[in-house]
């Protein structure tokens, strides 16, 4: 693939000419948000790093995209890496990585420390029973979303399964 043709992820029509190197500055736009301005430790972008990702994304590209098309993206992306990620769990550059081939995703640990931060409230948990949640939460997102997204009552007798 030459450097300007058009790499369509998202498969919907309408969402900007995102050429390989465009798609690239966006995907090194939003790491360096992550380790520069401390999205990463929510996870999320603040509507203050999504304005400063799209306008560097502008400037840098000379494509003047909208915020629909940013966002569209980014989930299209993400999407993606989660349909390689899990239909491909073993694969080298994928887990604990923040590259898949050539193309960086974003790091596998978003939303970890939500996790852990919300373990660490249960103060009558065992040794074992923590250090079980935390390996089975570690590699997964999935498992991750349903422990933020499960009861307390829930979430108890799941650790108390494991």
């Amino acid at each position: 693939m030459a450097q300007n043709d058009v790499m369509e992820v998202s498969g919907e029509n309408g969402d900007g000419p995102w050429t390989t190197r465009n798609e690239k500055i966006f995907i090194q736009l939003m790491d360096e948000e992550v380790k520069s301005n401390k999205s990463g430790e929510t996870g999320t972008f603040t509507r203050e790093a999504w304005k400063r990702i799209r306008s560097e994304l502008i400037r840098l590209t000379g494509y003047s995209y909208t915020k629909e098309q940013v966002k569209n993206k980014y989930n299209a992306l993400r999407m993606l890496f989660n349909k390689l990620h899990y239909s491909h769990p073993g694969c080298s550059g994928v887990s604990g990585s923040r590259y898949i081939g050539e193309v960086g995703i974003g790091p596998l640990t978003a939303g970890m420390k939500e996790c852990q931060a919300l373990l660490n409230t249960m103060d009558d948990l065992d040794e074992d029973s923590y250090n079980k949640v935390l390996e089975k939460l570690h590699g997964d997102v999935l498992w991750r979303q349903m422990f933020m997204d499960t009861s307390e009552k829930r979430r108890i007798a799941w650790i108390k399964k494991l």
